[in-house]
């Protein structure tokens, strides 16, 4: 009968502790899952507030950039350390923050300094932990999709759309490198157009700005695939399609001018690895970089 009564109570005991384990919110779901009932986002706040803890990571990005008439594929490889990349592929270049430099033939020369063709394969690689934080800076619209397998691993996949704010200066920078391409064309010799991000005529040169792009019809996505293991970014995938505004340039040059375009899809491994990478000296120096 005690037996009996013993196995019971046993029984009542480990139900309750159940479901106080389902009613706390804070214990971590069963099957090493970490992400649980975690809103997206407050999941894409938690993993960019986490990043500057991490060492870094290895990444590969593979980039899709249209401008008009201009089309650039890349593919790049290398590491990311917090706010610092250095990557190989179409150019060697190398990044800390928003700051950039191409290494050609030894001499290591931000964007504006370079030929066309150099310029557009930099202006086509983006420093994926600015995409990250740009990504926690519109978190609020964040929602789940369908998850995914990356790697091996499961992962919460994340879509977000950028809100008004980010999506202007999202296209400011956009023009920024168009006037940058013109210039970087007028000074090689590409031609008296200066390319598409300027216009000549009789008034002399027209830019492109923020302004030329229709807010309206223009937009930019964020999406994550976030580990349910360790709660690593696996995936980020990042589009802008910037839509020029009816009259914004003039007739004459509409023709020539087609669809503005930005892919950018990153893969992420080997986070908080030491991944050995060769770092130039130069580059060590001005940046401080230690190893």
């Amino acid at each position: 009968m005690r037996y009996g009564v013993a196995i019971g109570l046993g029984l009542i005991l480990a139900a309750a502790g159940w479901a106080q384990d389902a009613k706390d919110p804070k214990k971590e779901p069963a099957g090493g899952d970490k992400i649980g009932k975690l809103k997206a986002p407050d999941l894409v706040r938690k993993i960019v507030a986490e990043l500057q803890k991490k060492k870094g990571c290895g990444i590969k990005e593979i980039s899709n950039m249209i401008r008009g008439q201009q089309k650039v594929e890349s593919t790049f490889e290398g590491i990311q350390r917090k706010e610092f990349a250095a990557v190989k592929g179409q150019a060697e270049i190398y990044v800390r923050g928003k700051e950039m430099l191409v290494n050609v033939g030894g001499r290591f020369d931000p964007p504006d300094k370079l030929e066309p063709q150099d310029g557009a394969a930099a202006d086509s690689f983006k420093n994926p932990q600015l995409l990250l934080t740009d990504a926690g800076k519109i978190a609020n619209g964040a929602s789940y999709a369908n998850d995914e397998v990356v790697d091996g691993k499961d992962c919460r996949v994340i879509d977000m759309l950028a809100d008004e704010g980010h999506l202007r200066q999202l296209l400011k920078e956009f023009a920024d490198q168009l006037s940058a391409q013109a210039d970087r064309r007028a000074q090689g010799g590409g031609g008296g157009g200066g390319g598409l991000g300027g216009f000549g005529g009789r008034g002399g040169m027209m830019r492109l700005n923020e302004g030329s792009f229709d807010m309206k019809t223009s937009v930019s996505t964020y999406k994550l695939w976030v580990s349910k293991e360790d709660l690593n970014v696996m995936r980020l995938e990042w589009y802008l399609t910037p839509k020029l505004k009816p009259n914004a340039i003039p007739k004459e040059f509409q023709a020539r001018v087609g669809e503005f375009q930005m892919k950018v899809d990153v893969l992420f491994s080997k986070w908080d690895e030491d991944i050995p990478y060769d770092i130039p000296a130069v580059i060590k120096t001005k940046w401080g970089i230690v190893k």
